[in-house]
């Protein structure tokens, strides 16, 4: 267990590296954000991109529920793996993540059944109405993915290494901008291929976030909440 003087130590020289790479990761969406709007209108037109929002929408909705879960979360397994008391830390994340894991196939047959009578409701062209059905099954998949990968995130935050949160943040946003561009110069514009560029996205950076959250902790460390597990 890190003593107080090495923890306000570990606290000065993360928080630079904290700072800028939220900064980095604000104004990386924000220029996205200009970016990308435009480039719908040009290639999809108005009408389309009108559902690109709506899809995104409904997953802010939905997140707010899930965000209060993992911060309560978040706050008591951050208490244990300071503390090294890794027998809690374990209980905690493990309830957690089959929390998660139970909410998401609860969800499943919810999030079909929203994404197929979505662009119903919403009186979408039937010649559409298919490729609307595909972006928010792929949009709402992604937040699933992405929500359940937050509960590996935690580890990041517990070290104070919300650097490496913001570099998967900005991660997500490259790889999403990059195949969508990459989907609509190769083909057809469809709305379907943002579904499918949340998804891959999210896949990708959901490994990444086990992947770091797993090599963050020192080796006996690791080995130790390894044996408890």
């Amino acid at each position: 267990m890190l003593n107080v003087n090495s923890k306000q130590q570990n606290f000065r020289t993360q928080l630079p590296k904290n700072l800028i790479t939220n900064i980095v990761s604000f104004l990386v969406s924000l220029l996205i954000g200009v970016f990308l709007v435009p480039y719908y209108i040009d290639t999809l037109g108005v009408a389309s991109y009108a559902l690109v929002p709506l899809a995104t929408s409904i997953t802010n909705y939905v997140n707010l529920v899930i965000q209060s879960l993992n911060s309560s979360v978040s706050r008591y397994l951050t208490v244990d793996l300071q503390r090294g008391d890794f027998n809690k830390a374990n209980i905690i994340f493990n309830t957690s993540l089959f929390g998660m894991l139970g909410i998401s196939l609860l969800s499943l047959p919810v999030i079909i059944i929203v994404s197929y009578y979505t662009p119903v409701f919403f009186e979408v062209p039937i010649n559409q109405r298919y490729d609307a059905y595909l972006l928010f099954l792929g949009t709402i998949l992604s937040f699933l993915i992405s929500t359940f990968g937050g509960v590996f995130g935690v580890s990041l935050f517990a070290y104070n290494r919300l650097d490496l949160q913001n570099i998967l943040s900005i991660s997500n946003l490259f790889i999403k901008v990059g195949v969508i561009v990459l989907l609509f110069s190769n083909y057809t514009p469809m709305l379907s291929h943002i579904g499918f560029a949340n998804l891959i996205a999210s896949i990708i950076v959901f490994i990444a976030t086990v992947y770091l959250s797993l090599i963050h902790i020192s080796e006996p460390t690791r080995q130790e909440a390894i044996s408890y597990a």
